[in-house]
C-alpha cells in the first residue's frame, strides 16, 4: 500500500494539549495532505494550527467549533499550501485531576494513570469514526508513556480481535519525542516508568525519533531492532519563513500596545502613530525600518523548570550594563511567549529588574500570528536543556524557517541543530549568552534603517538557513516509507478475511 492512496485511516494520540503538540499537528496534516483520514485525539486547550481547520469533519469537539467560529482567520490562511484531500476528525477531552489527591504524591500518581487509561479507551472506543474505515495504524506521542503505550497496544489487538477476528490489528508507532522516564524526578517512579518504558516499547511495530541520538539510544539500551527505527528530524513547516516588511509591520502595528508599554517612554516616537511601530513605519506608500529601531529578541518558553529562564534575566542586566558601560547607542526589546507554570513568578521578578537600555515583556501569541512575530525578531534565544540529552528544542526550528539565527543552551546532541559561529551561537551560562547578544546586536547602533537579521554577523548566519528543508517534503523523505510498511502489514491483516469471504462466495 502506498500512503498517496486515499485509503488509510489514521489515529493520532496525544495525552496533552493538541494545540502545544506541533509535531503530531504536523504528521496530521501531512498525512492529510496524502488524502487519508486522520482522527485527532488529545486534551482541550490551545488553538490548532490554522491549516488544520481546513480539514475539519463534523466530528470535532466543542473547542474545534469555537475555532471554526473565529472571524480572524482569514479565507486564504485558512487554507493549506495542498487542497483539502483528507478528512479530519477531532476529539479533544479533559480528565478530571481532584485537587485533594494531589496531596499525596503517590496516590495521585496512581490515580492519574488509571484515570487517563479509562478516558482514553473511552474515547478510543466511543468517538473513532468506525463508520468511515477501519485504523490502520495508530500514531502516539511519547512522552508521555505512562499510561499510552499500553493502552495504545491494548487498543490495537483489540480492534484486530474485533474488527478482523485477528489478535494483532492495526499497526503502532511510536513518535519518541523524549524518554518519559527522564522527566520524573522521584527515583522510585522513575525506576517503575523506566522498567515500563523498556517492556512496552518493543510491542510498536515501528518507531520514528526526533534525533539521531536518541535513535541510537533506543537501538542499544532498548533493544529495539534498527530497521524498526527510523529518524524523523523536526523542520519548520511552510508557515515560519520570512516575510515581508508589509507583514511585518502588520503584526507590530497590531502587538504595539503591549510592545510600547513595556518599553521607556524615551523609545517612543513623536507623531502619527497609525504608520509606525517601535521597529516598522509606513511613508509614502513604502514599508521600511524605523530609524535607530531596537533590536528585537524573542524567546518561546513553556515556562517550566526545563528551562531556567533566570539564565535569560541574568543575561540581560549583564547585558544591559554593558551597552552602558561602552556607551553604545543600542537599546533591546526582547519578546518571551508561551504560557507556563512559572509564568507568573518571574513575571514578578521581570517587573523587579532595573534597566535602561533593554525592555523585556511577556505575551501569548495566536498560532497566526506567532510565525509571522517570529519573522520579525533579530536573533531567538533557546533556554532548552533536555532531560535525556535526546531531544531538540522545536522552538529553534521555528525560528531557522524565518530564517533568525538563535543563540542556545548547550547540552547533548544540540549540534544535530545548532552549529556554533554557523547559523547561531552555543552558550553555557548567563555571561557567554550576554557577550554573545551584545556582539551581535552592536552593529545596529548606527543611525541606519536595517532590517531584521540582516546586519553584522546575524546576516552572516541567516544565508546559512536558507534553503532549509520543509517539514512535508522531510516526512515524505523520512517518515513515509515507514509508515507505509506498516500500512501494508496492516492492511493485510485488516481485510485478508474479505478477500477470503468474497473468493468462498
Amino acid at each position: 500500500m502506498n500512503l498517496s492512496e486515499p485509503q488509510l485511516h489514521v489515529v493520532v494520540i496525544v495525552l496533552g494539549d493538541l494545540g502545544r503538540s506541533p509535531r503530531m499537528q504536523y504528521h496530521a496534516l501531512s498525512l492529510l495532505q496524502s488524502g487519508h483520514i486522520v482522527s485527532l485525539i488529545g486534551y482541550t486547550g490551545e488553538d490548532l494550527i490554522p491549516d488544520l481547520i481546513s480539514y475539519v469533519s463534523n466530528g470535532e469537539s466543542g473547542d474545534m467549533n469555537q475555532l471554526m467560529s473565529d472571524d480572524s482567520l482569514n479565507k486564504s490562511e485558512q487554507q493549506p499550501d495542498f487542497p483539502p484531500q483528507g478528512t479530519l476528525h477531532v476529539v479533544r477531552f479533559e480528565v478530571p485531576a481532584p485537587s485533594f489527591l494531589q496531596r499525596v504524591r503517590v496516590v495521585y500518581f496512581l490515580w492519574r494513570i488509571i484515570s487517563l487509561a479509562l478516558w482514553l479507551m473511552w474515547v478510543l472506543t466511543f468517538r473513532i469514526p468506525y463508520n468511515l474505515k477501519a485504523p490502520h495504524f495508530v500514531l502516539v506521542q511519547n512522552p508521555p508513556a505512562l499510561p499510552l503505550l499500553i493502552v495504545a497496544r491494548v487498543y490495537c489487538w483489540l480492534i484486530g480481535f474485533f474488527l478482523c477476528r485477528k489478535r494483532k490489528g492495526p499497526g503502532l508507532i511510536v513518535d519518541w519525542h523524549n524518554l518519559g522516564y527522564s522527566m520524573l524526578t522521584s527515583g522510585a517512579l522513575r525506576k517503575v516508568a523506566k522498567a515500563y518504558e523498556k517492556l512496552t516499547a518493543p510491542w510498536a511495530d515501528a518507531h520514528l525519533t526526533v534525533t539521531n541520538a536518541m535513535k541510537s539510544f533506543l537501538e542499544s539500551e532498548m533493544k529495539l531492532p534498527p530497521e524498526k527505527v527510523q529518524v524523523l528530524p523536526d523542520c519548520p513547516p511552510h508557515m515560519f519563513q520570512p516575510r515581508s516588511l508589509a507583514e511585518q509591520h502588520a503584526i507590530l502595528q497590531k502587538l504595539h500596545p503591549q510592545l510600547e508599554k513595556a518599553c521607556p517612554k524615551s523609545w517612543r516616537k513623536e507623531g502619527d502613530q497609525s504608520n509606525q511601530t517601535l521597529f516598522t513605519v509606513y511613508r509614502d506608500g513604502k514599508y521600511s525600518p524605523r530609524l535607530a529601531r531596537p533590536a528585537l529578541i524573542t524567546s518561546s518558553t513553556s515556562w517550566t523548570s526545563d528551562e531556567d529562564f533566570g539564565i535569560l534575566l541574568a543575561a540581560l542586566l549583564s547585558l544591559d550594563s554593558k551597552i552602558e558601560r561602552e556607551g553604545v547607542n543600542l537599546r533591546v526589546m526582547v519578546v518571551v511567549t508561551g504560557k507556563g507554570p512559572e509564568k507568573a513568578q518571574y513575571e514578578i521578578q521581570i517587573s523587579k529588574l532595573t534597566l535602561h537600555h533593554v525592555a523585556v515583556t511577556t505575551m501569548w501569541l495566536e498560532p497566526k500570528d506567532y510565525p509571522i512575530f517570529l519573522a520579525c525578531a533579530d536573533v531567538g534565544v533557546s533556554l532548552h536543556t533536555s532531560t535525556s540529552g535526546l531531544d531538540l528544542p522545536m522552538k529553534v526550528l521555528d525560528l531557522f524557517g524565518c530564517q533568525v539565527p538563535v543563540c542556545a543552551m548547550d547540552f547533548d546532541c544540540l549540534s544535530e541543530l545548532v552549529q556554533d559561529d554557523v547559523n547561531g551561537h552555543v552558550f553555557q551560562n548567563s555571561d557567554e549568552l550576554a557577550d554573545q547578544l551584545f556582539e551581535l546586536l552592536e552593529p545596529l547602533q548606527h543611525d541606519q534603517r536595517v532590517p531584521c537579521h540582516s546586519f553584522g554577523k546575524l546576516h552572516q548566519y541567516s544565508e546559512h538557513l536558507q534553503n532549509r528543508l520543509r517539514w512535508h517534503d522531510n516526512w515524505c523523505l523520512h517518515a513515509r516509507p515507514i509508515l507505509e510498511k506498516v500500512a501494508n502489514a496492516a492492511d493485510h491483516r485488516l481485510y485478508q478475511i474479505e478477500a477470503t469471504d468474497a473468493a468462498k462466495s
